[in-house]
């Protein structure tokens, strides 16, 4: 059998005259699995999967014959120093659907980065990149089965970043691994899987992305340390997104992971803003909710009273003082009190099913029949459905007598006017969310972009994360919508912006600066997400993409939690630097204000931050920073020089008036081991009690330890702290650490541990009504080591 070669660089790829490759080699060897079918490309009519037939080869032509499907395609393929490129030239033939890129097997395993598309050993890398938007990676969705019928069954799990197998660019099989791609003829409408519905009528559009001719891709092979300089390469020859920061790429810049504070800025607090940021070595600010209409993007008045105005001055402000402005974004989420809903509801907002009436419908009847209810019956957040300019919300369907209907209907919702309506009218059911949302179709999705375009060039704004990304699926064309929203964007801002998101698909690699993941809500610092954030990482580092740890929130006190403490602060901050990753500190105003320690707080930040951009930390350290159960902090001695402690907190230690006989003195023993050298002790200890209106308190603490007695005459209420540092006075502070006032050591020297066991006699007076307890603990650092950045 006749057998054709391509080669690039280090690639050699040989193939036969059936259109299968049979040999993959990079540097001679061959990454080929036995017994594994490898066509150039597949193509589907009607999810029905064939295999290539005949290839035919004129110059940089190829011509693949699909008998059984009556097709051939051409392809054009071209070869450069590094890589080589395959582009879908011609259709002969009619009713291709879908075009498949491979999947193309090989026998590496060790490291698959599946959304950069690059499998690597310690030898070899092997990778493809799609070369535009249409051009999308992974397996189609409803032709899982049909890969499962080849032989080639893959791991179909989720990954860390919420992807099942059909979105991963390289995934792992058993023989190895396997790169994939496809592209779909989107100019007619078609019935398919959008979002986790099935039959959805997904509607066509026009435009050379909507065609499977022009689809390509590029492959290459090389040695793993030149996976970056070949992407960039690609990048640059190939006309892709390649984003710069300060003149350097993104893929590249250790400015990519730079750290950045969330907080609810306003025309009113720009400046306390800016000076807490200087504080604590931010570049860049971030508001997380700037909007009060996501659609049409319209400014909070509460925080920005002259709208537009307003955040342009505080950019203004910002960049004077050389740092940058960001906001938050839900991406194609639109709120029912935007005008594209209210008050006439755009017609192309995104649809999951449009049927019609079957009765003429008054402007105040409650019950709806419709001719078609398969995904009306199951009620989603809103319940809304759109007939002429009106939208109705409804509880529930029900049938009667073989009618289906819409029960207990809301007329005239979110402002809309409710009229009456003829039967054979359309009615369509909206695609919302649980935000209570709703969102556009692929065309009306391009006003987004646009608007948000503006907003970043008129206004100089340089931050910006696409949350909520997962609302362009509404429109049905998969990751393809997800990649036109952010490329648009990205095409059209005429400066440099820093730009993230809640997802990354291959395409996207490219255009994102990082992404952040791990929330803080309702969690404890260290208990926030904390599997995800330390999971991403490695997820990172196989797609050699920027780290980052994810947003962290700096509480004040409230019902469920204590306000933030410092070894929360330095237990975050060590971790980001062992993982050597950024981060956001999520901030508000208030909280700066309220929160004793927060400048403290920002000095640490900046401390372990320019340590850890200055990459001052070694291999080992980093290593031991992120090991669990250990503690950290971090003191500048000098110029780019520290000193890092490990540091012991010790567990709660508790004495509680409710355990005590009545008349009988407050005390407590205890036995605390100090795992380090003898020292100063130091201790946090908190009047604990769970009356948030308690008027109780405890009274002159005192601690005998080793044969000696410290005793703080004072009085600390209830929710307040007592915090000794060293030396011969302790604070007492609020509950949000705030310094009310100072008291003096009884004893003339320091409170002091020796290493090892202390057995530790703690008394106090408790007074007032709920008597609170006493919650102690002690805190001790060892041996400090040099951190300094390396000439």
């Amino acid at each position: 059998m006749e057998k054709f070669q391509f080669q690039a660089g280090h690639l050699s790829v040989t193939y036969n005259q059936k259109g299968y490759i049979e040999t993959l080699e990079v540097n001679g060897k061959n990454y080929l699995p036995l017994d594994v079918q490898a066509p150039l490309i597949r193509v589907v009519k009607q999810e029905k999967v064939y295999l290539p037939t005949q290839a035919v080869v004129e110059g940089e032509r190829i011509y693949l014959a699909f008998q059984e499907a009556r097709a051939t395609i051409k392809l054009g393929m071209k070869g450069y120093s590094n890589y080589l490129t395959l582009e879908v030239e011609e259709i002969i033939g009619e009713g291709i659907d879908t075009l498949i890129w491979g999947p193309y097997p090989t026998s590496i395993q060790e490291t698959i980065g599946e959304i950069i598309g690059v499998v690597r050993d310690q030898e070899t890398a092997i990778g493809m990149q799609a070369l535009n938007i249409k051009t999308l990676t992974g397996w189609p969705c409803e032709l899982t089965s049909e890969f499962d019928d080849q032989g080639e069954q893959s791991l179909f799990s989720v990954s860390v970043c919420g992807f099942k197998y059909p979105d991963l660019t390289a995934a792992p099989t058993q023989f190895g691994s396997v790169i994939q791609g496809y592209c779909r003829d989107r100019r007619h409408d078609r019935i398919g899987q959008v979002w986790t519905k099935e039959h959805v009528c997904i509607e066509g559009f026009e435009g050379e992305d909507a065609e499977i001719v022009g689809s390509k891709i590029a492959l290459f092979g090389c040695h793993p340390d030149m996976i970056l300089d070949t992407i960039e390469k690609i990048e640059v020859e190939q006309n892709l997104p390649h984003p710069m920061i300060e003149g350097e790429w993104v893929k590249t810049a250790r400015k990519a992971m730079m750290s950045y504070m969330i907080t609810d800025f306003s025309e009113a607090n720009i400046e306390d803003v800016l000076d807490m940021a200087q504080k604590g070595g931010f570049e860049y600010i971030y508001h997380p909710d700037p909007f009060t209409h996501w659609g049409h993007f319209k400014f909070r008045n509460d925080h920005f009273p002259t709208g537009e105005e307003g955040m342009k001055g505080c950019v203004e402000q910002a960049q004077a003082k050389g740092i940058g402005v960001g906001v938050h974004t839900l991406t194609t989420f639109t709120t029912t009190n935007d005008a594209y809903v209210t008050p006439v509801p755009d017609q192309r907002l995104a649809k999951v099913q449009t049927t019609y009436l079957v009765e003429d419908l008054d402007e105040e009847a409650d019950c709806i029949a419709l001719a078609d209810v398969t995904h009306f019956e199951e009620v989603d957040t809103l319940g809304a459905a759109l007939v002429g300019n009106e939208i109705i919300q409804y509880e529930y369907v029900k049938e009667n007598d073989g009618k289906f209907y819409l029960m207990d209907c809301t007329r005239g919702a979110f402002g809309t006017q409710s009229a009456p309506h003829k039967a054979n009218e359309r009615i369509s059911k909206l695609w919302d969310y649980p935000y209570k949302v709703l969102f556009p179709n692929l065309e009306l999705q391009e006003e987004y972009i646009d608007r948000l375009v503006a907003l970043f060039n008129e206004l100089g704004l340089k931050q910006i994360s696409f949350d909520g990304l997962e609302g362009c699926l509404a429109t049905g064309h998969e990751a393809y919508s997800i990649c036109r929203m952010v490329a648009k964007y990205y095409e059209g801002c005429n400066h440099e912006v820093i730009n993230d998101s809640s997802r990354l698909h291959h395409y996207l690699w490219h255009i994102h600066t990082r992404t952040n993941w791990g929330e803080p809500w309702g969690a404890k610092m260290r208990e926030g997400q904390t599997e995800l954030r330390t999971s991403n990482q490695p997820f990172y580092k196989r797609n050699l993409f920027p780290r980052m740890l994810g947003w962290f929130l700096i509480r004040l006190a409230e019902r469920k939690f204590e306000a933030t403490t410092p070894d929360e602060v330095e237990w975050m901050l060590s971790r980001a630097a062992g993982f050597d990753a950024g981060f956001s500190i999520c901030m508000d105003y208030k909280v700066m204000k309220d929160h004793g320690y927060s400048a403290r707080y920002m000095e640490l930040t900046k401390q372990w931050e320019r340590a850890r951009a200055r990459d001052a930390f070694t291999k080992e350290q980093k290593a031991r920073l992120i090991e669990d159960q250990e503690e950290w902090h971090l003191e500048k001695v000098g110029e780019d020089k520290w000193i890092l402690y490990p540091i012991h907190i010790s567990k709660e230690y508790m004495c509680d008036p409710e355990q005590l006989q009545p008349g009988q003195p407050g005390g407590a023993d205890w036995n605390y081991t100090n795992k380090f050298h003898q020292q100063v002790l130091q201790f946090r200890l908190k009047a604990a009690s769970l009356d948030r209106n308690s008027e109780g308190y405890i009274e002159n603490p005192c601690f005998r330890i080793n044969g000696k007695k410290y005793m703080f005459k004072c009085r600390v209420r209830a929710h307040q702290y007592l915090v000794y540092e060293g030396g011969k006075e302790a604070t007492i502070c609020d509950q949000n650490f705030k310094t009310l006032s100072t008291v003096k050591l009884s004893s003339s020297t320091e409170v002091t541990s020796e290493c090892g066991p202390n057995p530790i006699i703690f008394n106090c007076d408790f007074g007032g009504e709920d008597r609170p307890c006493a919650e102690v603990r002690f805190i001790v650092k060892g041996q400090g080591e040099a951190v300094s950045v390396q000439a």
